[in-house]
């Protein structure tokens, strides 16, 4: 889910296309954080990289991602298991979606 208020924000703030690339670089940059998560994290490491993609989603208006990350930072905390197949799916759907053009003012 993107919001598209908080986006209209920040592009009347900074510009359509400075939000266009910050949100680019967040998308790159959470794919590495989902990576990383694949890869085996120790639990205090799992919690910090939560934080990051919720903190930054909310920030740009991506809140499916955020969502998603506050669920798996919750499980992670019980010693559940993440689902980084959902979380991968869930930022490339979310691209997809910023690149048809849902980012318009």
């Amino acid at each position: 889910m993107i919001d598209k208020t908080r986006i209209n924000e920040l592009a009347a703030e900074i510009g359509l296309e400075d939000v266009q690339v910050i949100a680019a670089v967040f998308l790159d940059e959470a794919m590495l954080t989902v990576d990383r998560l694949a890869e085996g994290l120790p639990p205090e490491e799992v919690s910090r990289a939560m934080h990051f993609l919720r903190s930054g989603a909310l920030n740009i208006g991506l809140r499916g991602i955020a969502l998603l990350a506050e669920e798996a930072e919750a499980k992670s905390n019980r010693g559940e298991d993440i689902e980084v197949a959902h979380m991968v799916e869930l930022i490339n759907r979310t691209r997809a979606q910023l690149e048809e053009g849902l980012m318009t003012v």
